[in-house]
């Protein structure tokens, strides 16, 4: 490693560990006190209240990390404009490429370390504080943690959920084994589906056995529809399983595969399968929008000016971003297309640049 790499990786890291850790001491701080209402009305413990905001520190790094990463260049490349040290770089015959490329590199490094936190410690932190966001702020009951092969005990019924479609609030293949004092199952429903509508789900495609006396045996039917009451609704189901930012890439690799084996759609959990590893490489992505506005003279010499416009890029990206993958939730385009397509396009647009303006970067 050249002295000047060294000189470069050292000054962005002061920069990059400065700005992030401010950033994510005003959220932090922020969303505290915008919940702190909540905490007394909910009589919460003062360790749980903190043990909510460190819970929330792996997402939060995840998601500001890009906006770190971005105006930590622009800093450190207008700072350097401003003491004539990229100009005297240059006039010493040290390309420019040789100056952005330890950054550029080390901004891939932290896009795997972003990878890291979001797949090995996000998914326990943000279980942790969806517990304590459900059951001990709202007093909520966790019905289940599974998204399929769920199963349910109520009074006088024992419920099957072979899955729950929490983006059409859908009961797939369901089997209710209704039950006597001695737990003997006396009835069974068995339904392709079932939708919530007005307090009560109905039952779609159902078959009926009830078991009678010794003497007229069991009784067998067949329904198109059928209205069934349930202790729980669709939202509070919702609230209770796994999300997907509580799984792991395995983890939630597994459970697509199981829901395609099982002929479900699997759309929305495969985009989100996608952008497990599209967004922590949005990282790389904001180090080149970054660095192509630090380096130009006309907005790298004028630190707040070029902050701006770095902001309003991650702006941009964070917009495109949500667009595209709403798209891939809606089923509109290819769920690879709808995670990646931010990284790509705005990847292509920051090369573009780099190769059209690389003669142009110190002309003020």
């Amino acid at each position: 490693m050249t002295l000047l790499t060294k000189y470069l990786l050292n000054k962005f890291l002061k920069i990059f560990i400065l700005i992030e850790f401010v950033m994510i001491f005003i959220f932090l701080s922020v969303d505290y006190l915008n919940n702190l209402d909540r905490f007394i009305e909910a009589g919460l413990k003062t360790s749980d209240g903190i043990f909510f905001v460190i819970f929330k520190i792996p997402f939060v790094i995840v998601h500001l990390t890009p906006v770190s990463i971005v105006i930590s260049l622009v800093v450190m490349f207008g700072l350097m404009h401003k003491n004539k040290e990229i100009t005297a770089l240059c006039s010493s015959g040290i390309s420019l490429v040789k100056i952005y490329t330890p950054v550029i590199v080390l901004s891939l490094a932290l896009s795997l370390m972003v990878f890291f936190i979001s797949d090995f410690l996000m998914p326990s932190a943000s279980a942790k504080l969806n517990y304590i966001n459900l059951v001990k702020i709202r007093k909520r009951k966790i019905l289940t943690r599974k998204r399929n092969n769920i199963w349910l005990k109520e009074h006088d019924k024992i419920i099957y959920i072979d899955y729950f479609d929490s983006n059409k609030n859908l009961l797939r293949k369901i089997t209710i084994n209704g039950i006597d004092k001695k737990n003997n199952i006396i009835k069974r429903t068995i339904a392709d589906s079932a939708s919530y509508k007005n307090g009560k789900w109905i039952l779609k495609d159902v078959y009926l056995s009830e078991n009678l006396d010794k003497d007229y045996g069991q009784k067998i039917d067949f329904m198109d529809t059928l209205p069934e009451r349930f202790s729980f609704s669709p939202v509070e189901l919702k609230e209770s399983v796994k999300t997907t930012e509580e799984m792991s890439f395995i983890e939630l690799a597994r459970h697509v595969a199981q829901l395609g084996e099982k002929g479900y759609n699997i759309e929305k959990p495969l985009v989100d399968l996608y952008a497990k590893i599209a967004f922590p490489f949005a990282n790389f992505i904001m180090a080149l929008i970054g660095t192509l506005i630090g380096l130009n003279s006309a907005t790298g010499q004028k630190i707040p000016f070029g902050v701006g416009i770095s902001l309003f890029s991650s702006f941009l990206y964070w917009s495109f971003y949500s667009f595209t993958l709403s798209l891939g939730y809606g089923e509109i385009i290819n769920p690879f297309i709808a995670a990646w397509s931010a990284n790509i396009i705005f990847g292509m647009v920051s090369l573009f640049l780099y190769v059209f303006f690389e003669n142009k970067l110190l002309q003020s």
